[in-house]
C-alpha cells in the first residue's frame, strides 16, 4: 500500500508542478479512517464527500465559515469538496487522498488582506446522526502535502453527534445518461428530485472549467466543444445556495459520472487544387489528415454547385485525385465535399479549374537579324499565360523552341547557311497544341558572310597620267582593297565606290590589277588580275591650231586626238623669234626648232591646251609644226622657203640617250625625201616603224616613245631618200 502511495504522490506532484498556481495541497488521510459511528463502526464507503470550509478570521472551525469560492478567478479555488476515495486509491477504507490537488490558482488569502489561508474538513453523515470535523491547517504557497490522522504532525478528526449546521448537502443525481451516436454534440440527461436545490455543475474529463446549469428543471447538458471520435466523462453534480449576499453558502451533491462519445464527422479536405492546364480535362486533387468519420468525397462544380463524381475515402494523407473528362467552357469553382454515413456531407473547400487549350495568345514586333557574321537572331514579344513555349520556324521548318518564361520579350539565334535569305515565324506551343503562326508574312533573315569575288575588274592602258582601275559594286562589301601586281596594296575604299586611279604607275609599265571585297565578317576571294598600263607620252595624234594672228604675236592651240603627247616642235622660224610656253609648259629655242615641253602628258580625254605664243614684230609666213606623229604647215612667224636656212649634208643625232622613256632625233635633211625610221631589237626584231612621209630640206626633230618596251639596247635605222644611218639606243626603266 505504501508502495502505490508513493507512486501516487510523485505523479500527482509531477502534475501539480506544471500548474502556475498560488498553492497546491494534496489532502491525505492514511492514518485515521472515518467510521460511520463514534469511537467505532465500519469506514465510510468511498463516494462520500467531504466539505473544504475557509477559516476566513483564523479563529478556528465556526457555523460562520463558509466554504471557499470554486471557479478560476481571483481567490478562487478549483474545488471546495471532493469524495472519499481510500479504499480506491490507498486501499485504506475511510481514507482519501485528492487527485487532482486543492488548488488556488491566482491569489492567495494573506494576514494582511481580511483573513489567512486557514481551512478546515467536515463530512457529514446526517442519517447517522454524525459527523466528522478536522482541525484547521494552513496552506503554504507552493505544492505541498497535508497529512491527516492521529500521527504525529498530522491533522485530526473529530467525530461529533449530531447533524451538520449550514447549508445542507444535496442529493445526488440519478439516471444519468450521455449520448454515443450524435454526429455534433454529446447530450448528458439525468434526473433528480428537485428537492431545494438551485442548478447543476457539470466537469468535463476532471478538468475546469466547470459548467453550471442554473434551474432545477434543466437537467440536460449539450457538449459541443469535445472532441469527436473519444470517450469523455461528464461529472454531474447538484449545487444548492443557503444563505445570501456575504453569508452565502454552496453545498454540493455526490457527483455522479457517465461516459459519452460524439460521432466524428467528416473531415474538411485539406489542399484542394483544380488544374488549368491540362488538354481537354480538369484534375481535382485533394487529402486528409485522418478518415475518421469518413466514407467518400462528393465531387461538385459550377454555380450552383451540381453534383458530378465521387471519390473513395483512401488513407490518411493520401492524395486523392478526381478528374472531369468532360469539363465545360471556361473557368469553373471545383468543390470537394466529404461524406459521412452517420453524419451526411461536411464541410466543401473549393478551387477555380478550366480545361487546357491549345495557346491563343498573340505574338508580335518579330525581327529576324541580317547584319550578323556568325548567326541569325530572331526577337519577339508576347504575353502568353496559356503557352509554355514557342517554337522558331525558318522557310516553314521548326528550327527550335524557346521555353515561356522571363517575358514578355524572347529572343532564339542559330548559325544558318552563309548569305541565305530565310523567313522567321514564331508559334506559341503548350501540351494541347500550337497556336497561331506570327507574323504571317515571315520576317527575313540572312547570316551575313565575308563577300563574295568582285567582278567586272577592268583596268586603263590609254589614259596619260594614271591607270584607272574599275569593278562591278557589290552589295555585301563593306570596302574594297585595290591590289597591284608589282606594288601591293595600292589603297582600301569605301563599299560604295567602284572607281580607283592609280597615279604611281610607271608609264609604259605593264601591271596586273585585282580588287577584294571586306566586311566585318571577313576578305572576299581574290579575283584573277587585269592588265593595265599608264601611257608613255611621245606618240599619238594632235592638231595644232592657229588661234589669233601677228605680227607681232601668234597663238595656238594643241588638241590631242590619240595617245599621250606632250612635245610641240615648231621649225622654219624667222631669225629673232620669241616663244611664250602654256602654263606648266616650258620653251626651247634653238638655231632651227622652237620645243615646247611639258612633264605631264596630254592624252584624248583632256581639254586642249592653250596658250602656245610665238612672237616677232614684222614676219610673217608659213613653217612646219610636229607633234607626236602629226604634223603640217601653220602660219606663224617664219620666214619665205628662199630665206629658211638649209643644211648642205645628211646628219642625225639622237637625244637624250640612253632615255626613259623619250627620246629625239634631230635630223638635218638637205634636200626633200621620203623618210622614216626602223627601231630592232638585239634578235634583230623590228619593234617600231615610223614612216615620216616626204620631209622637206631642213631640220627636223622627231620624238620617239618606247614606254610599250621593255629596257634593254634597240638599233634605230633612220632612212631619208638613198641616205640612211644607224644608231645604238639605250632604254633604262
Amino acid at each position: 500500500m505504501r508502495f502505490r502511495f508513493a507512486l501516487l504522490l510523485i505523479c500527482l506532484m509531477l502534475g501539480a508542478s506544471a500548474v502556475h498556481a498560488q498553492f497546491n495541497a494534496i489532502l491525505i488521510n492514511a492514518t485515521q479512517p472515518l467510521t460511520l459511528a463514534c469511537g467505532s463502526g465500519d469506514p465510510v464507503p468511498d463516494g462520500v464527500t467531504v466539505q473544504i470550509f475557509w477559516d476566513s478570521l483564523a479563529n478556528g472551525a465556526t457555523a460562520d465559515d463558509r466554504q471557499p469560492q470554486e471557479g478560476p478567478g481571483f481567490l478562487q479555488v478549483n474545488f471546495n469538496q471532493f469524495q472519499l476515495n481510500g479504499t480506491e486509491v490507498l486501499e485504506v477504507p475511510g481514507g482519501f487522498y485528492t487527485d487532482p490537488a486543492f488548488t488556488m490558482a491566482t491569489g492567495i488569502p494573506t494576514p494582511g488582506v481580511n483573513g489567512h489561508p486557514v481551512y478546515w474538513l467536515r463530512l457529514c453523515l446526517d442519517a447517522q446522526g454524525i459527523y466528522w470535523q478536522s482541525d484547521t491547517f494552513r496552506v503554504e504557497s507552493g505544492l505541498n502535502e497535508y497529512y491527516f490522522g492521529t500521527g504525529d504532525g498530522e491533522i485530526p478528526f473529530t467525530c461529533h453527534v449530531g447533524q451538520c449546521a449550514g447549508c445542507p448537502t444535496p442529493s445526488a443525481v440519478t439516471n444519468i445518461t450521455a449520448s454515443q451516436s450524435f454526429c455534433d454534440s454529446i447530450v448528458v440527461d439525468w434526473e433528480h428530485d428537485l428537492n431545494n436545490i438551485a442548478g447543476y455543475r457539470v466537469l468535463i474529463d476532471g478538468e475546469l472549467p466547470y459548467h453550471y446549469i442554473p434551474g432545477p428543471a434543466n437537467s440536460r447538458f449539450v457538449d459541443t466543444q469535445s472532441v469527436g471520435g473519444q470517450d469523455h466523462v461528464y461529472r454531474v453534480r447538484a449545487y444548492r445556495i443557503c444563505g445570501t449576499g456575504q453569508d452565502a453558502d454552496t453545498a454540493f451533491s455526490t457527483a455522479v459520472e457517465v461516459t459519452g462519445r460524439k460521432t466524428v464527422g467528416a473531415p474538411t479536405p485539406q489542399n484542394v487544387t483544380a488544374s488549368d492546364d491540362q488538354c481537354g480535362r480538369v484534375e481535382v486533387n485533394w487529402s486528409v489528415n485522418t478518415v475518421l468519420g469518413l466514407d467518400s468525397f462528393r465531387i461538385y462544380r459550377g454555380t450552383p454547385p451540381v453534383h458530378i463524381g465521387s471519390a473513395n475515402r483512401g488513407n490518411a494523407g493520401q492524395l486523392r485525385q478526381f478528374f472531369d473528362n468532360a469539363p465545360l467552357a471556361g473557368v469553373q469553382p471545383y468543390q470537394v465535399r466529404p461524406w459521412s454515413a452517420s453524419c451526411g456531407e461536411g464541410t466543401g473547400v473549393s478551387d477555380n479549374g478550366a480545361s487546357g487549350a491549345a495557346p491563343t495568345c498573340q505574338v508580335t514586333n518579330v525581327v529576324a537579324s541580317d547584319d550578323d557574321c556568325d548567326e541569325v537572331c530572331v526577337t519577339w514579344s508576347a504575353t502568353c499565360t496559356d503557352a509554355d513555349s514557342f517554337q522558331i520556324l525558318r522557310n516553314t521548318t521548326v528550327i527550335g523552341v524557346v521555353t515561356a518564361t522571363g517575358g514578355p520579350n524572347y529572343s532564339f539565334c542559330h548559325a544558318p547557311p552563309v548569305g541565305l535569305v530565310g523567313g522567321y515565324q514564331i508559334r506559341p506551343l503548350n501540351d494541347c497544341g500550337t497556336g497561331t503562326l506570327f507574323p504571317t508574312t515571315p520576317e527575313q533573315g540572312i547570316r551575313q558572310g565575308a563577300p563574295g569575288q568582285v567582278t567586272g575588274i577592268a583596268a586603263s592602258d590609254t589614259l596619260c597620267d594614271r591607270v584607272r582601275v574599275t569593278w562591278t559594286d557589290l552589295a555585301a562589301a563593306d570596302q574594297y582593297e585595290v591590289r597591284r601586281t608589282p606594288g601591293g596594296t595600292l589603297a582600301t575604299v569605301a563599299g560604295d565606290v567602284n572607281t580607283y586611279d592609280d597615279l604611281t604607275a610607271v608609264a609604259g609599265q605593264a601591271y596586273s590589277y585585282t580588287v577584294v571585297a571586306l566586311n566585318e565578317c571577313g576578305t572576299g576571294a581574290n579575283a584573277n588580275g587585269n592588265q593595265g598600263t599608264r601611257r608613255a607620252p611621245g606618240t599619238g595624234t594632235a592638231t595644232f591650231t592657229l588661234v589669233t594672228a601677228g605680227p607681232p604675236n601668234w597663238t595656238y592651240t594643241m588638241d590631242v586626238t590619240s595617245g599621250c603627247l606632250n612635245t610641240v616642235v615648231i621649225r622654219d622660224f624667222c631669225e629673232g623669234t620669241t616663244a611664250t610656253a602654256p602654263t606648266g609648259w616650258t620653251v626651247e629655242v634653238d638655231d632651227d626648232s622652237i620645243i615646247f615641253s611639258s612633264t605631264t602628258a596630254v592624252g584624248a580625254q583632256d581639254a586642249p591646251v592653250t596658250g602656245f605664243v610665238l612672237s616677232h614684230p614684222t614676219c610673217d609666213g608659213n613653217g612646219r609644226w610636229n607633234i607626236g606623229d602629226s604634223g603640217g604647215s601653220i602660219r606663224g612667224p617664219l620666214p619665205v622657203g628662199e630665206h629658211a636656212e638649209i643644211p648642205t649634208e645628211y646628219n642625225v643625232k639622237v637625244f637624250p640617250n640612253p632615255f626613259n622613256p623619250q627620246t629625239n632625233f634631230r635630223m638635218a635633211i638637205p634636200q626633200a625625201a621620203e623618210t622614216r625610221i626602223l627601231v630592232f631589237n638585239l634578235t634583230g626584231q623590228l619593234v617600231r616603224e615610223m614612216n615620216l612621209g616626204r620631209m622637206q630640206a631642213g631640220y627636223h626633230t622627231v620624238q620617239f616613245g618606247g614606254s610599250e618596251l621593255p629596257s634593254g639596247m634597240y638599233f634605230a635605222r633612220v632612212q631619208a631618200g638613198n641616205f640612211h644611218s644607224t644608231h645604238k639606243l639605250m632604254l633604262l626603266k
